[in-house]
């Protein structure tokens, strides 16, 4: 599929909308009516870009943009409320585009082989309990781990180097590291 309805956004009662692995190149303006949307999918797909009619969309939790051509974060995103955000393979030109994103629990950024070190600005992200790095050139976890006080689980499967050996479960007893993710 190439291109989705307008009539989409006469479905004002959806919640979830997977449009994953499809060829959208852009995103139907319908979008913005979808005023109780909590999960959008839209991996896989050759999106560059999300529209600004997307900051309508202010009941979403859930966005999951792996593997698309997006290069850059809008700054609305972070007025969305946004709780997960999976960016799989994904190739930010500036990760400080996470910064605005205060209130995100969850965060995907594995099978991203250009991604050497985590981004500063994910040290900012309080509330984030899950960190998945799986899949990267990551070769270690910096200090500033610490920051992240809500962490609960920090995935780094399949790294390059050996970042899960240089936590310690002493330093914090309720972060699980996962390996095979």
């Amino acid at each position: 599929m190439s291109a989705a309805s307008q009539a989409i956004g006469e479905l004002h009662k959806l919640e979830q909308l997977h449009l994953a692995y499809n060829r959208f190149a852009e995103l139907p303006s319908a979008l913005e009516r979808l005023a109780s949307l909590r999960v959008l999918g839209l991996q896989s797909n050759p999106l560059r870009e999300l529209p600004a009619s997307m900051s309508s969309l202010t009941t979403l939790r859930r966005l999951a943009l792996g593997d698309t051509a997006i290069t850059h974060l809008p700054r609305w995103l972070g007025a969305l409320g946004l709780e997960e955000l999976q960016l799989n393979g994904v190739h930010l030109r500036d990760w400080n585009d996470l910064r605005g994103l205060r209130g995100l629990k969850q965060l995907w950024l594995s099978m991203n082989a250009a991604l050497e070190r985590i981004p500063d600005a994910v040290f900012e992200l309080s509330s984030l309990e899950l960190l998945l790095l799986g899949a990267t050139g990551i070769t270690e976890i910096p200090p500033d781990i610490a920051r992240l006080q809500n962490l609960k689980s920090l995935g780094v499967a399949n790294t390059r180097g050996s970042a899960g050996r240089t936590l310690s479960s002493r330093d914090r007893p309720s972060l699980s590291v996962r390996r095979f993710l």
